[in-house]
């Protein structure tokens, strides 16, 4: 509220006291001064204006505080919600570098990567960049965004007819490795904004690890 608007509601305020207590000498001055009933008037109108100037201030005020904090939520979903897809596309390339590492993939583990894949790839594609108020954010969408599609073309490339299968898993354990320390660095990152922000809203607090969160392979 503005000093000017507080002023007129305390002056106000005192001269409704002063009123009440002298209330049988206002009625006698009253009936000896004619005039005094439109200075009453006025004052009372004056008043009622300053009465409703506040109140709408304070609604207003009440909503745009009720707005921000909503604005305020929102975007901590948001960064959420790209910092469980880049745990994601993490999630991924460890398991692709625990099977190279030991039996090796199936073709059918290769296909539940690439569904995955793309539907993350998609995911990251429908999220509106322009949110993103600082640049380490945007970096960090870039390179996960990135990141999953090369991987995509990697995993992709292994079942290629005109391709060594054998050579082609181990540049795709190689280039699985880089991405997981990668976005080891990203991802937390993205976990100590949540964290400076309050954590997620209703949902349970991050842990300590960012790594060993749940992570959804792709967000509706």
């Amino acid at each position: 509220m503005n000093g000017l608007l507080m002023l007129g509601l305390w002056t106000g305020v005192a001269a409704a006291i002063a009123l009440i207590a002298g209330w049988q000498h206002v009625v006698c001055w009253t009936n000896a001064n004619s005039g005094l009933a439109g200075w009453v008037q006025a004052v009372g109108s004056i008043l009622a204006i300053l009465a409703t100037a506040w109140a709408v201030d304070h609604a207003h005020r009440l909503q745009k505080r009720e707005a921000d904090r909503k604005d305020y939520l929102s975007y901590t979903r948001f960064l959420e919600t790209l910092f469980q897809l880049l745990g994601s596309a993490r999630q991924i390339a460890r398991k692709i570098v625990d099977l190279e590492s030991g039996p090796g993939s199936s073709p059918d583990d290769r296909r539940t990567m690439l569904a995955e894949l793309a539907a993350l790839s998609d995911a990251l594609r429908r999220m509106d960049l322009n949110r993103l108020d600082r640049f380490d954010y945007v970096e960090s969408w870039l390179v996960g965004d990135a990141l999953v599609r090369k991987l995509l073309d990697a995993v992709a490339v292994v079942d290629m007819p005109d391709r060594i299968p054998v050579v082609e898993r181990a540049n795709l354990e190689f280039l699985s490795g880089i991405i997981v320390e990668t976005l080891d660095v990203r991802g937390k990152r993205i976990y100590k904004a949540i964290e400076e922000r309050g954590g997620p809203p209703n949902a349970d607090p991050l842990p300590s690890d960012w790594t060993k969160r749940p992570h959804a392979a792709a967000l509706a």
